[in-house]
């Protein structure tokens, strides 16, 4: 049988739920490991327990289904999940691009809708590069990198513990601990500086700020920054001018800047990766 769809879904619920709010049932789904996450909107939410049950029909994979409950929050961006149907442990183990990740997404945010893209981002890195993952979580861009490619090394930098420790696991799991070493910590405080080829900024919101870090942690002739930003369609060509001064400010030149869509964000937000390459 082919991906569960909405009308599915709507099809179990269409004598639960009354027939003016039925188009209203999510038309989307994440799906990490065993653990399926959506969203409900306010309308429906007297019916969380309902749809929650009818996901684990549709989606036989689903032992547990949660609801966002907000956006995630603080500066490490923790989820707020609750869990609508199904229980045990929130821990699973998501598959993607022949890498495994352990990981709780009660905890830890990770989006499957970015597996393009770090499928892309492996294919990209050239054999003997030396990269540095300033926001590694856990180690979702670092991890591929290592099982696809011929890095010499990877340097993966988390400020999360929690993340950190997945990161650690993952890194076993992956048998990847010749090439990846995991470091807890600020990357401002604690990225190596001068050595990278390639730096990967996976942070999506305030990333910017992080660009000197960026910059100090490239080998002195230069380097390829992967930046990754979520910001309003108005903003794009502001956020190119931004990049370009923050280049000259370090006296280098722009090789090459490229940019592409990796997903829709929010509504008119989408987000945004940057390549980057800078040479003096």
């Amino acid at each position: 049988m082919g991906k569960p769809s909405w009308k599915r879904l709507k099809k179990f619920l269409e004598t639960i739920i009354p027939a003016e709010l039925l188009d209203l049932v999510p038309r989307s789904w994440q799906l990490l490991g065993d653990i399926l996450i959506c969203n409900i909107k306010s309308e429906l939410l007297p019916f969380e327990r309902e749809i929650g049950i009818a996901f684990t029909k549709i989606e036989k994979r689903a032992r547990i289904v949660a609801r966002k409950v907000m956006p995630p929050h603080g500066d490490m961006r923790i989820p707020n999940l609750k869990i609508i149907a199904g229980g045990g442990s929130t821990e699973t183990i998501h598959r993607e691009n022949h890498c495994v990740f352990k990981l709780d997404p009660f905890k830890i945010l990770f989006s499957p809708g970015n597996s393009y893209e770090r499928f892309r981002l492996s294919q990209l890195v050239r054999e003997g590069e030396i990269i540095i993952d300033l926001f590694s979580c856990v180690g979702q861009f670092s991890i591929p990198i290592a099982v696809h490619s011929k890095p010499s090394k990877v340097y993966a930098i988390e400020i999360n513990p929690c993340a950190y420790k997945y990161l650690a696991t993952n890194i076993l799991l992956n048998r990847v601990v010749d090439v990846v070493k995991p470091i807890l910590g600020n990357c401002v405080d604690v990225a190596p500086v001068g050595i990278a080829d390639r730096v990967i900024m996976g942070l999506i919101n305030g990333t910017e700020k992080y660009l000197d870090t960026a910059f100090n942690s490239l080998r002195r002739e230069g380097g390829i920054i992967n930046y990754h930003e979520a910001f309003p369609k108005r903003l794009l060509q502001e956020k190119l001018k931004n990049i370009e001064k923050k280049v000259e400010q370090r006296s280098f030149k722009i090789k090459h800047l490229d940019f592409k869509k990796v997903k829709k964000y929010a509504p008119s937000i989408d987000h945004i990766v940057f390549d980057l390459e800078v040479r003096k």
